[in-house]
């Protein structure tokens, strides 16, 4: 069984032949990670831990995005309207979702007037090229790389508002 293969049965909540597997890793991580596995890209890293998936992202052919310095940290703004801040934690550098766009928002109206992004701002037409690239290994378009997207409801309403609510959410409706 190929890598899509063993990714789709699993969602699918079919036996696959062994677990597919994803990895993620700071940015501090990647560099130690080559070296000790003599590799020269994170693909090759990937590759070299049997790993079964890759995201690919479209190019982004939007506005440029803010990013400025706040307290000594880099803030790095997106297209959904969060910021992310970067500080150093005494290890890595690590993001922090400082400012959720939506966080102040109580009726379904604000989060509809809310500044979403434009979808011509990408272009789609480049994840077909990265896919190719992968082959037999599962690549998800997710947005997921810099600058941070994320389509969690933290980075929108903070997280004294959504962890909350998914609990609630949970407790009302079941797992």
């Amino acid at each position: 069984m190929v890598s899509k293969g063993r990714v789709r049965c699993a969602a699918n909540h079919l036996q696959p032949d062994r677990v597919p597997t994803d990895f993620g890793a700071v940015s501090e991580v990647w560099p130690k990670l080559q070296q000790a596995l003599g590799c020269s890209s994170r693909d090759e890293v990937l590759d070299s831990l049997d790993i079964h998936i890759r995201f690919v992202d479209p190019v982004s052919k939007g506005p440029p995005l803010r990013t400025y310095t706040h307290g000594g940290d880099r803030v790095e703004e997106n297209w959904f309207g969060f910021s992310s801040r970067w500080h150093w934690n005494g290890f890595q550098a690590d993001s922090v979702i400082c400012d959720g766009a939506l966080e102040d928002a109580s009726t379904i109206e604000e989060v509809l007037e809310h500044a979403w992004p434009d979808p011509d701002w990408f272009d789609y037409e480049s994840v077909r090229a990265q896919c190719e690239r992968y082959g037999s290994i599962l690549a998800i378009e997710g947005l997921s790389r810099k600058p941070r997207y994320s389509f969690a409801a933290w980075n929108h309403f903070g997280l004294s508002r959504a962890i909350p609510s998914s609990l609630v959410r949970r407790r009302c409706c079941g797992p």
